[in-house]
């Protein structure tokens, strides 16, 4: 009987879903149009939004038959030289996934901070809803100077994370969540007026395309986080590596997690594992799953009816905002995580000299004590 019940309210959810649809498009608009736009649907559009607003969808029609009419309505009163800067306004929006995927982080940037702080990595892939393109060899490369040479483009000229005292490192994992933390918010702000109050010309009748488009980032990180996994570990820098090691002190107790150190005071670093057709796969579905996102998100963009030419420079100028800070934390976690590994090689090659001095000294000595050969 309860698996009855059950079916029946599955059925009754979507036989609910089929015939109503969102009716708060038309609720709200942006600033700059929003009274122009209220008061056409007051004097001009009544009854086609009186209509929209009751939700009933025919059956035999598409959903799409209840907004459409409000929308050519809408349209049929707008000027002409409105439509204009309704064109250009489109041409601004559909230009912002290219913008920013030139200011946003790689997968593999991401990647890497996602292995010791994953929840930061994932607030950092919300806040920029963009990928950088690149191709698995590229991903390979930016990993490989994080475990086998120097990253001089990482490095910050007069700076030095061991001048940082621990008091002061707390501090530093605290304001770099609060500003991510504000760029997200930005972000999901967004997604949500895109979604809720802007009408998409292709598919008018939902509310999901822009909140699609910032969440599919997200997978996009996580995708990079994982093919990173499969090719590279994670290793903890200590006396257990076989040789002395002068590890610097984090400034944090042990029962710290990693999530709240930032990556320069972590004792870990990065070592290759053995390289299978899993990181083939992911590495190419992340360069395909890159272009997909551009081309949604341009597609969408676009296609973003009655915004205005200042309305659309503004949500431009937000969106780059959230992806610049962003940008500014993962580079400065990378150098921080680049510092680490660099100061850790540099203690390691400065051991194997010692030893190799050492080791070279006895077998030149003459074993009676006397002297060297």
């Amino acid at each position: 009987m309860k698996v009855a019940f059950a079916c029946l309210a599955v059925v009754g959810l979507f036989t609910s879903t089929v015939q109503c649809i969102s009716t708060t498009n038309f609720d709200h608009f942006f600033p700059a149009w929003n009274d122009k736009i209220q008061t056409i649907l007051r004097n001009n559009c009544s009854e086609e939004l009186a209509t929209y607003r009751e939700g009933n969808v025919d059956p035999t029609k598409a959903k799409s038959a209840l907004v459409t009419p409000v929308i050519e309505c809408i349209l049929n009163e707008f000027p002409e030289y409105r439509k204009a800067e309704m064109a250009s306004s489109a041409v601004i929006l559909g230009l912002l996934p290219t913008i920013l995927q030139s200011l946003g982080s790689t997968a593999a940037e991401t990647a890497l901070l996602g292995l010791r702080r994953p929840v930061l990595a994932f607030l950092l892939s919300a806040g920029s809803p963009a990928v950088s393109p690149m191709k698995g060899s590229e991903f390979v490369e930016t990993v490989a100077t994080f475990i086998e040479g120097e990253s001089k483009g990482l490095a910050i000229l007069g700076f030095s994370w061991s001048r940082i005292p621990p008091s002061m490192r707390a501090l530093i994992s605290v304001v770099e969540y609060l500003i991510v933390g504000g760029a997200v918010a930005n972000v999901v702000d967004l997604a949500y007026e895109l979604g809720r109050h802007a009408i998409v010309a292709f598919a008018p009748e939902t509310v999901f395309c822009m909140p699609l488009w910032t969440f599919l980032a997200v997978v996009i990180h996580f995708a990079g986080v994982i093919a990173l996994s499969i090719r590279v570990k994670l290793r903890k820098i200590g006396d257990g590596d076989g040789h002395r090691l002068h590890r610097r002190a984090t400034g944090f107790s042990d029962w710290v997690p990693n999530e709240l150190i930032p990556a320069a005071f972590q004792p870990w670093r990065l070592q290759w594992r053995e390289e299978t057709i899993w990181f083939q796969l992911f590495s190419w579905a992340l360069g395909v799953g890159i272009v997909a996102h551009v081309l949604w998100g341009t597609l969408v963009l676009s296609s973003l009816l009655f915004f205005s030419v200042t309305d659309s420079l503004i949500i431009v100028s937000r969106y780059i905002a959230s992806s610049l800070v962003c940008r500014a934390i993962v580079r400065l976690e990378l150098s921080g995580m680049r510092g680490m590994t660099t100061g850790y090689q540099r203690t390691e090659r400065a051991v194997q000299e010692e030893e190799l001095e050492y080791t070279m000294g006895t077998k030149h000595q003459d074993p009676r004590g006397i002297g060297q050969y």
